[in-house]
């Protein structure tokens, strides 16, 4: 069966596809919108996977034992909830291969931060999984690691027209994707640090 895109997407791979004519995917530049607009530090998007065996919007979600959602997970029949990128650059662009934060519009009221962060659940998992979160420490049991990295955004090696979202240690920096099992009676799959999801970005409008 043939994927079927709207006509935005279309449009922005064919934008895309010129710039990628032009720029190195070793200089950084300007991460895009849908519209070929330049993202902006604080302005509302939403990641927009865009293989189809990998659809499905980025939300919030909980464990089995947990009464407060704090994964970052990725459920096959929502849209997804809408995301700000922040950066330090003082003219509030946001160039591939730089540093940012990630955090949601929205958060629960038990979760004191909606930024994404990434931990490991020593009791869970025999061998580490660093999965994605939101929070803090006080929104995680004791036997949880988090860590003190920075999130990317970087080309697609497979397909330089779109983007994957990336997590860095220090000089190791590794992609950022759903995880293809399910997790006890969990229905979202959670997003970890190891196989890329493909994505575009599409500018949130703000209804007045």
């Amino acid at each position: 069966m043939k994927s079927v895109y709207s006509p935005t997407i279309i449009y922005f791979l064919l934008v895309a596809i010129n710039l990628s004519l032009v720029f190195s995917a070793d200089i950084p530049t300007l991460v895009l919108d849908t519209l070929g607009l330049p993202l902006k530090s604080g302005d509302s998007y939403q990641i927009i996977p865009v293989l189809r065996n990998q659809r499905g919007g980025i939300v919030i979600g909980q464990t089995d034992d947990s009464d407060c959602a704090y994964l970052v997970t990725q459920h096959d029949l929502d849209v997804g909830l809408p995301v700000k990128f922040l950066s330090t650059n003082i003219l509030g662009s946001i160039f591939t291969g730089s540093p940012i934060d990630i955090e949601f519009k929205f958060k629960p009221n038990c979760i004191e931060s909606s930024k994404w962060l990434v931990f490991v659940d020593s009791k869970l998992d025999p061998l580490p999984i660093y999965y994605v979160g939101i929070g803090g420490p006080k929104n995680y049991p004791s036997h949880t690691q988090i860590f003190n990295g920075t999130f990317s955004i970087q080309r697609s090696e497979e397909i330089p027209v779109v983007y994957t979202l990336n997590y860095c240690i220090m000089d190791h920096c590794s992609y950022i994707g759903a995880n293809s099992v399910l997790i006890g009676n969990e229905t979202d799959r959670r997003m970890i640090v190891r196989h890329p999801i493909l994505v575009l970005f599409e500018r949130v409008m703000l209804i007045l």
